[in-house]
């Protein structure tokens, strides 16, 4: 049975579409799938450089509430992203660790944009989104299996939200930072 949404620990309302995330499970061993997945987790524009961007920027905005609070929702449903890609890499039989090796390049914090002023963050936050969606479309072409390609769109989902939140965020401090 699919997971409601809104009992995830993660779950930020009008941050993450109110859809059910598909039960995770996999057809099979897979490290050829789990890798990409890991590129999604642990890559350079991956949940977690989209997490702690999003907090980093966060904690950076205290002259615009609304948008610190939106950033750290939205970090909040990275880290749920985050989760659900681990559990789904250690069913495909991998080790979703994050310090690099036969199946994957370490993560680094060198690829967090940190941006000097709230609206050049907020444009490169709106970029990282682009580039998740680009990478799981990319991956959903990739991979064979029906449940791996039905938990990754269900996450683009939440990732369009996050477009059209940094879209609006944008035009209401794109001029004030």
């Amino acid at each position: 049975m699919p997971d409601p949404i809104t009992g995830d620990l993660h779950y930020r309302e009008g941050f993450s579409d109110p859809a059910p995330y598909p039960a995770l499970q996999v057809q099979g061993k897979n490290p050829y799938y789990a890798r990409l997945l890991m590129e999604d987790y642990a890559g350079p524009s991956g949940e977690m450089t989209a997490a702690n961007q999003y907090i980093y920027h966060h904690i950076m905005t205290d002259s615009a509430p609304e948008a610190a609070d939106a950033l750290e929702k939205i970090s909040i449903v990275e880290m749920m992203h985050m989760e659900k890609l681990a559990k789904t890499i250690r069913l495909l039989g991998v080790d979703p660790h994050v310090k690099g090796g036969p199946e994957a390049a370490a993560w680094t914090s060198g690829s967090i944009q940190y941006g000097l002023t709230l609206a050049q963050r907020l444009h490169l936050d709106l970029a990282s989104e682009y580039e998740a969606i680009y990478n799981y479309e990319k991956h959903i072409r990739m991979i064979d299996d029906p449940y791996i390609k039905a938990l990754l769109r269900r996450i683009v989902l939440d990732e369009h939200l996050h477009v059209k939140h940094f879209k609006q965020l944008i035009c209401r401090f794109d001029q004030e930072s």
